[in-house]
């Protein structure tokens, strides 16, 4: 796993061997840090064309709304059109994030996306598919440190 990208708040970390690209949050991002943050996730989506994304947003506090709309309208269409086929979500810490996550992946259809507790079931689920996009077997397991 190679950090491409780091800030106090959140990191981004790729394993090319596995073509995952793992997003961090390691304290709560206000409105214009998520978006600064997210952006540039994307970038770097777009430029390693990445089809296995991992989010641990178990430190990430309450997302607004304004925040969430603006994701679903701006973020995952960048990410489908980049190439994402795969997302793991590792939940927020804290009730209302775990159900503002949940309700936000639940509106996400063209990429499917696994609601995780954890690191480990996020590496477990990703080491699991069954057909990746190139219609390769997956085996082995995900290496994400």
């Amino acid at each position: 796993m190679v950090t491409i990208y780091n800030t106090k708040d959140a990191t981004i970390s790729y394993s090319a061997e596995n073509d995952v690209l793992l997003q961090t949050i390691n304290n709560h991002l206000n409105s214009n840090s998520l978006r600064e943050f997210q952006t540039k996730f994307i970038k770097i989506c777009q430029v390693l064309n990445v089809t296995k994304i991992v989010s641990d947003a178990e430190q990430q506090k309450v997302i607004q709304i304004e925040d969430m709309k603006w994701m679903k309208q701006l973020i995952i269409p960048a990410m489908i059109n980049s190439g994402v086929k795969y997302f793991a979500i590792i939940m927020p810490e804290n009730t209302i994030g775990k159900t503002a996550m949940r309700l936000f992946a639940e509106a996400v259809k063209q990429i499917k996306i696994n609601v995780c507790e954890d690191l480990l079931s996020a590496k477990e689920w990703m080491s699991n598919l069954t057909a990746l996009s190139d219609g390769t077997q997956a085996s082995g397991s995900l290496l994400i440190k």
